[in-house]
């Protein structure tokens, strides 16, 4: 279907199976993945455009953490949604999984006041610093570092 815009469909069984061709109209097929390696090659040989993205900046992610807190109208200045960003490692759905959180926290500790400190308290809660590393992150760092010499590993 990606190549020829037809499939061949197989009615019935054994000698008596009979194929109908039904064409189809051209379309556009976008495929996406964050787990490239585990895409057959002659799979993805039938991509003929292939395009990397990178992560989001900070400021980026800030622009996405202050619009979803808008929209769960939760008042936050820049610098507590830059904070936040900066905890999300590139990501929007973890920065987005973040503002949840501290919006939570804040519900049930602070009165549903989020400021720079409360986002801070709220993400070192939940063992996530400076950097957006949590602690199963930090743990397969420290083994990388004391297994591997901080070389080269597979998994």
């Amino acid at each position: 279907a990606m190549e020829d815009f037809r499939i061949d469909i197989i009615l019935g069984d054994g000698m008596s199976a009979r194929t109908i061709n039904m064409p189809l109209q051209p379309f556009t097929l976008v495929g996406a993945t964050t787990r490239a390696g585990l895409i057959s090659a002659p799979l993805r040989d039938r991509f003929v455009v292939r395009e990397h993205l990178d992560y989001y900046s900070v400021s980026e992610l800030a622009k996405i953490v202050f619009r979803s807190a808008g929209k769960l109208e939760m008042p936050m200045d820049d610098e507590t949604a830059t904070e936040i960003a900066g905890r999300s490692r590139g990501t929007p759905r973890l920065a987005n999984n973040r503002l949840r959180w501290v919006r939570d926290y804040s519900t049930s500790r602070a009165n549903r006041v989020v400021d720079l400190e409360i986002a801070r308290t709220a993400l070192e809660m939940q063992g996530i610093d400076e950097l957006g590393l949590d602690g199963f992150d930090r743990r397969y760092l420290e083994t990388l570092q004391r297994v591997f010499g901080g070389g080269p590993a597979g998994i």
